[in-house]
C-alpha cells in the first residue's frame, strides 16, 4: 500500500529542470528504443515517471529499476 501522506507534490521539480514530464501521459515512447527494457529486470520508465509525478521519493529510492539505465 502507497502512502500518499508521505508524498513530495514538487518531487519532479527537483529531478528535471523544466515541466515537460508533466506532460506524460505513458504511451511508452520513452521506451521503444531503450536496451534497458529488455534488462532482468526490466527499465520501467513509466513506473519511474509516475512516481516522481505523485511525490513517492521513498519508493523510487527503493526501486531497482533506476539503477538498470545504462545510459
Amino acid at each position: 500500500m502507497i502512502d500518499m501522506g508521505e508524498a513530495i507534490p514538487d518531487l519532479w521539480k527537483e529531478i528535471f529542470h523544466d515541466d515537460a514530464i508533466k506532460h506524460c501521459f505513458s504511451c511508452g515512447r520513452c521506451v521503444a528504443g531503450c536496451p534497458a527494457s529488455e534488462a532482468e529486470p526490466p527499465l520501467l520508465v513509466r513506473t519511474l515517471v509516475r512516481k516522481v509525478l505523485l511525490g513517492l521519493e521513498d519508493s523510487l529510492l527503493d526501486d531497482d529499476t533506476p539503477w538498470t539505465c545504462v545510459s
